[in-house]
């Protein structure tokens, strides 16, 4: 029978430094976020819903979910899992898009555009610095409903925020939508540190 004396004797490693996230990379944990009150559709067909829920400000950032809904899915599909690939931004294979692949973009006041996917970041002339980032966080479902969480960073200027969407496979066409980047801005003033920044 071992003793503890044997985890006793091995020297434990050094605890390493928390390695610091960029400012673009992640909202403030330290914040508790305003919502927006508001939920959008960004696209309806026989077949399939996408809709924005729950979004979010914070004051370095937006964050909201992107939901699908199938009308009608077959569970045992075995092409279902395969349809929420985008929502990890994983790039697609191919010269083609595939019909499944939801296809969801965001244009913001000034004009860039954002996608999920895979395509690189837009640089900042600083090349650590992105201009803008949408990044997909965490998310869940089943082959019927899937909802990803997804951050925007920065907070969008003045302007409309354009929501895009186009679903193929689901007879959705590229499908838009506006959020008031006013809006988001005034929301994030309504954002609450819970302490102050170290």
């Amino acid at each position: 029978m071992l003793t503890v004396e044997f985890f006793d004797s091995i020297p434990l490693p050094e605890p390493a430094e928390p390695a610091l996230q960029p400012e673009w990379a992640e909202p403030r944990v330290t914040e508790m976020p305003a919502s927006l009150g508001i939920d959008i559709t960004l696209a309806v067909s026989e077949t399939a819903t996408v809709y924005v829920s729950r979004p979010a400000a914070y004051t370095n950032g937006l964050t909201f979910e992107l939901v699908t809904v199938q009308r009608n899915t077959d569970p045992s599909d075995p092409q279902a899992v395969h349809r929420y690939g985008f929502f990890h931004g994983a790039p697609p294979r191919g010269p083609d898009l595939p019909p499944d692949l939801l296809r969801f973009g965001i244009e913001l006041p000034g004009g860039v555009r954002l996608t999920n996917l895979g395509s690189s970041l837009p640089r900042h002339p600083d090349p650590d610095q992105p201009v803008a980032v949408l990044l997909p966080r965490g998310g869940g479902g089943n082959p019927g409903r899937y909802s990803q969480e997804w951050w925007l960073w920065p907070l969008p200027a003045s302007g409309d925020v354009v929501l895009v969407c186009e679903w193929p496979a689901f007879d959705i066409p590229e499908s838009r939508a506006k959020l008031s980047g006013d809006a988001i801005r005034e929301a994030a003033a309504r954002a609450k540190t819970l302490w102050p920044t170290d």
